[in-house]
C-alpha cells in the first residue's frame, strides 16, 4: 500500500474547466477548485467566504426587469452615485440610499426616453458633471448633476455641426446642381491658371484653344479638391471661352461663387453663376440612418463608435469642441471621420480610451498608434480578431479586459512596447465554465478589504462569474457567485460593488433590488440593526414568510422566518443581522499522487490523515464533518464560541477514486482558509 503526502499552500489557479479533471499534468491543477461557490481567492495563496448583500432599495417591479446599474462619479470622495437604468425612469442612490424628490417634483425618478428592453444597449462617457449616453435607436442624450444630489437634467444632446454624409440611396434627399459659367479673357496656350472654390484652391491648369482638353483638365483638378463631395462634376464649353461647370450628385450643393486668377500670363477669369444646387448629403445620425451606439472622451475630443447606418465609421469632435463634428479643412484640430476598410464589415461595439483609442468591433480588434490623434495621423490598425460582445471592456492594470464575440470568452488587451503592438491573451481558457454568456460586467478596485483587483461578469444564468487578477503575480483566480434569486446588473464605485438581484417573495412574486456587496454583512437581502437588548426585532416586509438566517452579537442565532415585519430569535441580542443564506463551497481537485512511476489519479485511495490550515473561521464542514467550536471542558455553553485560527484534523472518509477534500460553510459566520495538507493511502 502506498502513502503520499499532499500540501495544498495556495488555490490561486481558481476553478478549473470540468473538463480538466483528468489533466493531473497541468500545473494550474495542484493549484485548483473544482468548485468555489461563494468564495473569494487571497491573492497571497488561500479564499475566504464572500461578502453578504446589503438591502438598499427596491426598483418598483411595473419598471423593472433587465435594468441596468451605472456609475456616476463627480468625484473621487463624496459625490459618487449609482444609476439604475430602468423602463423609461433613471433612479439616482448616493451613500446607499435612493435620491428622492427628484428637481423637487415629488418623485423618486428622472424620465428618460429608453424603455427596459433596451438599457442593456446603453453606452455612456463621463465627464465631470456631464455624462454622454447612446444608444443607436435613440438620439444621445447628456445627463447633467446639478447644484444639488436631487437636482438632474436629462436633454437631448445639441451639436454645433454634425457630419454630412452621402448614403446614395433612396431615402437620400433630393439633388440639384449646381452651375457656375467660367469665362476666360486674354489666356494664351500653355498660360497656367487656378480656380477657387469656398478658399480649397486647385493645382496649376494650363490653358488650351481646344474645348475638349480644357475640359478634362478643369474636372481633374477640381474633382481633387477635398471640398467637392465625392467629385462628380462635368465641364462643357458653351461659346467663345466661355466653359458651365456643373455640380452633381454627390458633389451637388449650393457653392459661393468661385473664383480664378492667372498663374502665368496676363489673362483674367470672371464667374457667373447659372444655378445654385443642393446636396444629396444629409447628416450622418438621425432617425432614419440611426443614432451613435457607443461613445469615449479622448484627447479633448468626443468620439462615437458606429451607427446603424455607418456600422464601422468613427467620428471624432474638433480638439476641445466636444459637439462640434466639423470635417473643416482637415487642419489637425478639425473634426474626424474614418470608416474601418477591412474585408468584412467590423461593426464597431465599444471605444475605449485606453493607453491608445481602442476599438473593438463585431469581429477584431483595432487601435490608433498616433499621438496626438489628426484628421492626418488617424490610421486604425487591426490587431487581434476575436470580436467584442456588447458588454464594455473593463481595464484593469494597463489592459482592456474583453468579452469575445459569443461572449464566452475573456481576453486581455495589452500592448507590448517591443513589438509595438496589441495581443490578446485568454484569462478564462481554464476556467470556461464559469462564463455564461455574461450580460454586464464592472470592476471593484482594491480596497482596505480587497487588495486587489476584482472584475464581476453577471452571467445570463443569473450567477456571477467573479475574476481575481493580479497581472505582476499572473494571478487570474474565477470563483462563482450565487444568490437565492438572480443577479440582474453590476456597478462598482470605486471600491464599492453593488448589484441589482431579482428575488421571488413567499407569494411567488417577483421583486428587484439594489444590493451593495459588503464584507461586514453575512447574508444576502440582509439589514442591520442595534439598540437595546431584546430578542424580537423588526425587519423589512420584503422578507416576511421567508425561510431566512439570523445573526446577533456576531453569532449565528439560526433560522428564522419573519412574519408581520418582525422577527424573533432565540436570545435577547443589541445587535442583529437578518437576511437569506448562501452557502461558501469549495471543492479541492482530486489527489494526483507521485507514486515514484508517475502521477495516480483514479486508483482506489482514501485519507489517511486531512489537515485544514485556518484563520478567525467558524462553522466549515470539511467532507461532512464540522469544525469544533467548543470543548467541554473549558468553555461555558453560555457563552459565545471563539473562532478558530490554526490547524484542524478531520477524519477520513473512507475509501474511494477520485477523493476530494469538500469545504463548506454551514452558517453565516467567518471563514478563511489558508492551505490544506493530507496523507493519501493508495490501494
Amino acid at each position: 500500500m502506498a502513502k503520499a503526502n499532499v500540501f495544498k499552500s495556495n488555490f490561486t489557479a481558481g476553478v478549473l474547466d470540468p473538463r480538466l479533471l483528468g489533466r493531473a499534468d497541468l500545473s494550474q491543477y495542484a493549484n485548483g477548485l473544482e468548485r468555489g461557490d461563494n468564495v473569494v481567492i487571497l491573492p497571497y495563496g488561500g479564499f475566504r467566504r464572500r461578502g453578504g448583500l446589503k438591502y438598499l432599495t427596491e426598483i418598483p417591479a411595473a419598471v423593472a426587469g433587465d435594468c441596468q446599474l451605472a456609475a456616476f462619479s463627480y468625484n473621487s470622495t463624496s459625490q459618487q452615485y449609482l444609476l439604475v437604468f430602468a423602463d423609461q425612469r433613471i433612479y439616482f442612490l448616493k451613500d446607499d440610499a435612493l435620491i428622492t424628490n427628484i428637481n423637487g417634483g415629488g418623485l423618486d425618478y428622472l424620465a428618460s426616453p429608453w424603455p427596459v428592453s433596451v438599457v442593456r444597449e446603453l453606452k455612456w462617457a463621463q465627464t465631470a458633471d456631464t455624462m454622454i449616453v447612446v444608444h443607436e435607436d435613440y438620439a444621445p442624450r447628456k445627463l447633467v448633476r446639478g447644484a444639488t444630489d436631487a437636482t438632474w437634467t436629462l436633454s437631448t444632446l445639441s451639436f454645433d455641426a454634425v457630419p454630412q454624409i452621402d448614403y446614395n440611396d433612396g431615402s437620400s434627399p433630393a439633388a440639384s446642381s449646381e452651375q457656375q459659367d467660367v469665362t476666360f479673357t486674354g489666356f494664351n496656350v500653355g498660360n497656367t491658371f487656378k480656380l477657387d472654390v469656398e478658399n480649397v484652391t486647385t493645382e496649376n491648369i494650363t490653358y488650351d484653344t481646344n474645348a475638349t482638353t480644357i475640359q478634362n483638365r478643369i474636372v481633374k483638378a477640381l474633382q481633387k479638391l477635398w471640398n467637392v463631395g465625392d467629385g462628380d462634376i462635368t465641364c462643357v464649353f458653351t461659346a467663345g471661352t466661355t466653359y458651365r461647370i456643373t455640380f452633381q450628385n454627390g458633389a451637388a450643393r449650393n457653392y459661393d461663387l468661385m473664383t480664378g486668377f492667372a498663374t502665368s500670363g496676363s489673362g483674367t477669369i470672371a464667374v457667373a453663376a447659372v444655378a445654385n444646387g443642393s446636396p444629396r448629403t444629409e447628416d450622418a445620425w438621425s432617425a432614419t440612418r440611426g443614432w451613435p451606439r457607443s461613445v469615449c472622451f479622448y484627447e479633448a475630443r468626443l468620439v462615437f463608435g458606429g451607427t446603424k447606418s455607418k456600422p464601422s465609421t468613427l467620428f471624432m469632435s474638433k480638439s476641445n469642441g466636444l459637439f462640434d463634428f466639423d470635417l473643416g479643412e482637415g487642419l489637425d484640430d478639425d473634426g474626424i471621420q474614418r470608416t474601418l476598410l477591412t474585408d468584412q464589415v467590423n461593426a464597431i461595439v465599444n471605444v475605449v480610451p485606453g493607453r491608445h483609442l481602442q476599438v473593438f468591433t463585431e469581429g477584431a480588434e483595432f487601435f490608433v498608434p498616433d499621438f496626438p490623434i489628426t484628421p492626418e495621423n488617424s490610421n486604425f490598425r487591426p490587431q487581434t480578431s476575436y470580436g467584442n460582445a456588447i458588454p464594455a471592456p473593463i481595464e484593469v492594470e494597463g489592459a482592456t479586459l474583453f468579452l469575445d464575440v459569443n461572449a464566452r470568452g475573456l481576453y486581455q488587451f495589452l500592448y507590448s512596447d517591443v513589438e509595438a503592438a496589441y495581443s490578446a491573451d485568454s484569462l478564462s481558457r481554464i476556467s470556461s465554465a464559469l462564463l455564461a454568456t455574461p450580460v454586464d460586467c464592472d470592476r471593484q478596485r482594491p480596497s482596505s478589504d480587497e487588495d486587489t483587483n476584482l472584475c464581476y461578469f453577471v452571467n445570463s444564468d443569473g450567477t456571477v462569474a467573479v475574476l481575481n487578477t493580479l497581472r505582476s503575480e499572473q494571478i487570474a483566480a474565477w470563483t462563482r457567485f450565487t444568490t437565492q434569486g438572480s443577479f440582474i446588473s453590476a456597478a462598482a464605485l470605486t471600491d464599492q460593488m453593488y448589484f441589482l438581484v431579482q428575488r421571488t417573495d413567499s407569494a411567488a412574486a417577483d421583486h428587484w433590488y439594489v444590493e451593495k456587496l459588503d464584507s461586514a454583512y453575512y447574508l444576502d437581502c440582509a439589514e442591520q440593526s442595534t439598540g437595546a437588548s431584546s430578542a424580537t426585532w423588526a425587519v423589512g416586509s420584503r422578507l416576511n414568510g421567508l425561510e431566512c438566517w439570523a445573526r446577533g452579537n456576531s453569532v449565528s442565532l439560526g433560522t428564522v422566518t419573519p412574519a408581520a415585519g418582525s422577527v424573533t430569535v432565540i436570545t435577547p441580542v443589541t445587535s442583529i443581522e437578518v437576511g437569506l443564506w448562501f452557502e461558501p463551497a469549495a471543492d479541492l481537485m482530486p489527489p494526483a499522487i507521485d507514486t515514484g512511476a508517475g502521477l495516480a489519479l483514479m486508483r482506489k485511495s482514501r485519507f489517511a490523515n486531512l489537515h485544514l490550515l485556518v484563520v478567525d473561521t467558524a462553522a466549515v464542514a470539511v467532507n461532512g464533518q464540522t469544525l469544533p467550536d467548543r470543548y467541554m471542558d473549558l468553555d461555558p455553553l453560555d457563552t459565545a464560541p471563539e473562532l478558530a485560527t490554526g490547524v484542524y484534523d478531520f477524519t477520513d472518509k473512507g475509501w474511494g477514486t477520485m477523493q476530494r477534500v469538500q469545504i463548506r460553510q454551514v452558517a453565516p459566520m467567518p471563514m478563511t482558509i489558508l492551505a490544506a495538507e493530507y496523507e493519501m493511502e493508495m490501494n
